[in-house]
């Protein structure tokens, strides 16, 4: 069996200083949390063939925790910032560390059973008696079964999709490992707790605000509206998901080469198209899409790091419901490029902030979002691409993953999560119901991936 992990030491671990005030985006999602029932929250979904045992997870995740501060971290608020501190964990003894891995066990009593689970941990908050700011639920069956899901749940202000997908890698490799013999990872030594993400984006000029030419000439965005109304406290975390196959992704991309666009613009266009249905005639929307800050930053930081390192950028494309896909595809894809470029130069975010301005910020929009029944944000897409992990590990196999955010506060009507894992696309759909139906997102689910299959 793997051996004995040591015991946390401040001379092996880096420091939570005076210096950890969450960045911009952190604050942002730390807001949302707090104030909108868990919403950004990120959850992880992943079906693993193997012999997992709550015992060998529980090591893993030991180890993985002594290599990444922030998942030892908790966040603290100083009135003017929030902050992270590791404080719960001071003194603590190796058999008190182990025993506080956030690790829960659920019977596979159905093959469904995890859609249950994944869709009511989406609204468990991490509150102050919680030692740290994520969450594992396994879910085994009874017996002696060879299938597991696996279910990862993060505070955003610590983690986003990509470094938990890699986290992923990282717990199946100590697995494999610990369970040949073989010890912890060989790069196992502690990471350091890396600045805000704005801070290591350099800026490269900010000229005027300025709107590219097809976007000056179009009006206003088209609210989405509400389809029924509940206050907070009484909407519903749902979520669909649906999957396309190796066969037409590999033809999907030999298309959107050929139609000199991207996976990424196609997604974004069969979302567009599947969503404007309700409307009549051409319209412009607003469309929000994850934007990876990662490549951006000198130096570009490693998929390995946890931290939130992205942005979400707003683009207001001219969507015709008879228009093609492909030419969509190009419209969206120009518009995004342009932003990106735009916020470059501007070095994406701010830089200097306070908690308060972003809070009355904040829930001045959502709040007369509210009153007006629709959503702020409209549709969004978070495209992690196509996924660096491999899918063996000695004696285990990664099946499948999905990925997902808490939508509760009503900020977008729809958030589309999708991952190109092992030739598959794997795709979840989150949004609170009933401020949209279920019906409704199943047959914007349908259309979104037949879409997809017509056009390669």
């Amino acid at each position: 069996m793997c051996a004995r992990p040591k015991a946390f030491s401040s001379d092996r671990l880096p420091a939570m200083s005076d210096t950890a005030h969450l960045g911009f985006w952190s604050t942002i999602n730390t807001i949302y949390h707090d104030r909108y029932r868990c919403s950004g929250m990120v959850v992880q979904i992943a079906a693993i063939e193997g012999p997992l045992t709550p015992g060998l997870l529980r090591r893993a995740l030991f180890l993985l925790q002594q290599r990444h501060p922030l998942l030892q971290a908790t966040i603290e608020d100083d009135n003017r910032y929030y902050r992270f501190t590791r404080d719960t964990y001071a003194g603590k003894t190796h058999e008190e560390m182990l025993s506080a891995i956030p690790l829960r066990l659920v019977r596979r009593d159905s093959a469904d059973r995890w859609r249950d689970v994944a869709e009511k941990e989406l609204c468990r908050d991490f509150d102050k008696t919680c030692p740290c700011l994520w969450r594992v639920v396994l879910l085994s069956p009874e017996g002696s079964g060879a299938r597991h899901e696996l279910i990862m749940v993060f505070h955003h202000a610590v983690a986003d999709a990509l470094c938990g997908a890699h986290c992923l890698r990282e717990i199946l490799d100590l697995c494999s490992r610990c369970i040949d013999g073989h010890g912890p990872l060989r790069n196992s030594v502690p990471l350091p707790l890396l600045p805000a993400v704005e801070k290591m984006i350099p800026k490269h000029g900010a000229p005027p605000h300025q709107r590219s030419p097809e976007a000056a000439s179009k009006p206003g965005p088209s609210p989405w509206r509400f389809e029924q109304y509940a206050s907070l406290s009484q909407r519903t975390a749902r979520l669909l998901y649906r999957e396309i196959g190796p066969d037409v992704m590999a033809r999907l991309k030999k298309r959107a080469e050929k139609e000199q666009a991207t996976i990424n613009s196609a997604l974004t266009a069969a979302l567009l198209l599947s969503t404007v249905q309700t409307k009549e005639g051409p319209c412009t929307v607003g469309f929000s899409t994850a934007v990876d800050l990662r490549r951006y930053c000198e130096p570009a930081i490693a998929h390995e790091h946890f931290g939130c390192h992205i942005m979400v950028l707003q683009t207001a494309p001219l969507v015709d419901p008879d228009g093609t896909l492909w030419e969509l595809s190009r419209q969206c894809g120009s518009e995004l490029a342009h932003e990106t470029a735009l916020k470059q130069r501007q070095g994406f975010l701010p830089k200097m902030f306070t908690k308060a301005f972003l809070t009355t910020a904040m829930t001045s929009n959502l709040s007369r979002a509210d009153k007006e029944h629709h959503f702020p944000g409209g549709p969004a897409l978070s495209n992690l691409g196509a996924l660096d992990v491999p899918a063996a590990y000695g004696p285990f196999r990664l099946e499948g993953i999905y990925f997902t955010t808490c939508q509760l506060s009503g900020l977008y009507m729809l958030f589309v999560s999708v991952i190109n894992f092992n030739g598959k696309l794997f795709c979840c759909f989150s949004f609170a119901e009933p401020l949209i139906s279920v019906k409704t997102v199943q047959a914007v689910a349908d259309r979104f991936t037949a879409l997809l299959e017509n056009a390669s």
